[in-house]
């Protein structure tokens, strides 16, 4: 379990940029998403559209908590412990934030922040998931961010004017971050999610078993005929397929990607990524035993860790 010390920076990041941090909020969202059966049923309830927003987004939080309290048979969260980490963060926060800790401008984003590293360790004392939906939220609070989401235009505006706002789209969850600088930064999600059901309605009906695959190319081909749009095959990785794995709606072997409908999809799935995990494994065990001729003050695994907390950052010293 995470202590709250080590999650709380000592400093804001004096950097806006959204590579800090894009990437971890959507991991944050695909997990809610796949953890909640709000967006997993929407095929099963004949929805094949779906927008991420406010709404959407909020529903989802409360799906994976029922989730995760049903999967251990109703597991009571410990809510006392939760008001006294609440009331801790406002301390730590208040330190951190100085004359700026009261302001209303502030405050919904602090309120955000709070309810997040609660909900965040909430399901990390109870359960202590590497899976957690809100571990990514708590990895980009650590890097030295507040986090604010909303999906209203009017509300966003009020901090990033510069968000890529459409009056013919429908409006999109958008995500906010305050740093040390005075400029917010921050992003609107993407549209990646719609497509997440759009391809799996597209394997659902070409490709109903391990036997009858359908690869990158042929989902390239099918979003190029539905759109005009050309994707490239890493982004439909990223943004859908890996995803959609990761949901457990879908498997994969070397050919493509397929609807897991039974235990014999599952297996042909599961075997397909133990093979690589042992060759990855195997890999890294080889760079293990060549770091033994260096002399490292950690392991290869430490260095890791801290290169993902640190990654990017410039933090105030």
């Amino acid at each position: 379990m995470r202590s709250l010390a080590n999650i709380v920076p000592e400093h804001l990041n004096l950097s806006t940029d959204r590579r800090h941090f894009e990437g971890l909020l959507y991991d944050h969202t695909y997990r809610l998403l796949g953890e909640s059966s709000y967006f997993v049923d929407l095929p099963n309830r004949g929805s094949s559209r779906f927008n991420l927003d406010y709404h959407s987004y909020a529903a989802a939080e409360m799906g994976a908590f029922e989730r995760y309290a049903a999967a251990s048979g109703g597991v009571t969260y410990d809510y006392a412990y939760a008001d006294n980490v609440q009331d801790r963060l406002h301390s730590k926060y208040q330190k951190l934030l100085g004359a700026e800790y009261g302001s209303d401008f502030l405050k919904p984003i602090l309120t955000f922040t709070i309810d997040r590293l609660v909900k965040f360790t909430l399901i990390d004392r109870a359960y202590n998931d590497s899976l957690n939906p809100w571990l990514p939220v708590a990895d980009v609070i650590q890097r030295g961010y507040l986090l604010f989401a909303a999906s209203d235009v009017g509300t966003l505006r009020e901090y990033k004017k510069d968000l890529p706002f459409s009056a013919q789209s429908k409006p999109r969850l958008g995500f906010i971050t305050k740093a040390k600088k005075k400029q917010l930064g921050g992003f609107l999600t993407d549209d990646r999610y719609e497509w997440m059901l759009r391809i799996l309605e597209f394997l659902r009906t070409e490709s109903t078993s391990r036997r009858e695959v359908r690869s990158l190319r042929h989902i390239q081909a099918f979003i190029h005929d539905t759109t005009r749009e050309s994707w490239t095959k890493a982004d439909i990785q990223i943004m859908i397929t890996t995803p959609l794995k990761k949901f457990g709606l879908i498997g994969s072997n070397s050919d493509g990607f397929f609807v897991l409908n039974d235990e014999e999809d599952l297996a042909e799935s599961y075997c397909f990524h133990l093979s690589k995990n042992q060759s990855i494994s195997r890999i890294l065990q080889k760079y293990d035993n060549i770091a033994k001729n260096y002399r490292l003050s950690k392991t290869l695994a430490e260095i890791c860790e801290d290169k993902q907390h640190s990654s990017g950052d410039d933090i105030e010293e």
